[in-house]
């Protein structure tokens, strides 16, 4: 029987979308995150605290369609990763994180505007007091090497505070960046001197990046995930993507005797009914 079978490539998308979510503890809440990507399109997905170790392998936190970078905190708590969706053509930059020993995960996306860094960093409440200039080292490696850059985490730096607004503001000028965050990505409850619960609102979690004209829209989600909201990014760039095929057979010329007669004459199938051990 003749038959022809036709190779489909996948086509190009216009747009990319980038999230962030601290998890605090990944390990339970991967379904969960897997209804988040799927929702919001997610093509990455940055995530902080994520609280693995060595002993958990990459097959237990996956998600199905996406591939995972991890750069977990030997010790208790911390970590980060990325989810990239499948097909798209990207490289893992481990030098970074592995240079400048601050919690981060980066990736170097092909894109039809040129190569765009993309990166996750965490920064923890109490930090050690040289972290802050091993976060600026490393944004002094990525933003040299003359690429588009977009860091996503939670830095705990509360933009509503005056003087983490007045850091974040340095930051933004000594790099060119600009941070597209405007609205609280935490809130949580605290108890005054009588006792009487209340509610705070902060913007811990950020975007920063070198090109805020290529951005279409941010936004924080409310999820119940854990005590920080997702923030969600769409840019106006067209990622590069490795060429996936779909086969299939064409039947449109297809005659049933001609395909009776190829099965019987089939030299294959006789030599399997006459093996007469089952085994």
């Amino acid at each position: 029987m003749a038959e022809k079978i036709y190779n489909i490539k996948t086509s190009f998308q216009n747009t990319i979308t980038v999230g962030m979510l601290n998890v605090r503890s990944i390990f339970h809440k991967v379904a969960e995150l897997d209804m988040l990507c799927r929702k919001h399109r997610l093509d990455i997905f940055a995530v902080n605290e994520t609280w693995l170790h060595d002993e958990i392998d990459d097959n237990e936190v996956a998600i199905s369609g996406y591939k995972i970078l991890r750069n977990d905190r030997q010790t208790h708590g911390g970590g980060v990763g990325l989810y990239i969706k499948d097909g798209i053509k990207f490289k893992s930059r481990e030098d970074i994180h592995g240079n400048h020993l601050v919690e981060s995960c980066w990736i170097e996306v092909s894109t039809k505007n040129g190569n765009v860094l993309i990166g996750t960093a965490y920064r923890p409440p109490t930090p050690n007091k040289d972290y802050y200039n091993k976060f600026l080292d490393m944004l002094n490696h990525v933003t040299s090497e003359g690429k588009e850059v977009i860091l996503l985490g939670d830095l705990n730096f509360n933009y509503y505070n005056d003087a983490s607004y007045r850091t974040l503001s340095s930051i933004e000028t000594m790099y060119d960046m600009k941070q597209l965050v405007t609205s609280s990505t935490r809130i949580y409850a605290k108890a005054n001197t009588k006792g009487e619960i209340y509610f705070k609102e902060s913007l811990i979690d950020i975007i920063l990046s070198t090109m805020p004209d290529h951005h279409i829209s941010t936004n924080v989600i409310k999820c119940t995930l854990s005590d920080h909201f997702l923030i969600k990014t769409k840019l106006n760039i067209r990622p590069y993507k490795t060429h996936n095929t779909v086969s299939y057979r064409d039947f449109s010329t297809f005659k049933e005797d001609d395909f009776i007669n190829d099965i019987v004459n089939c030299d294959d199938l006789k030599k399997i009914f006459r093996i007469t051990d089952t085994d």
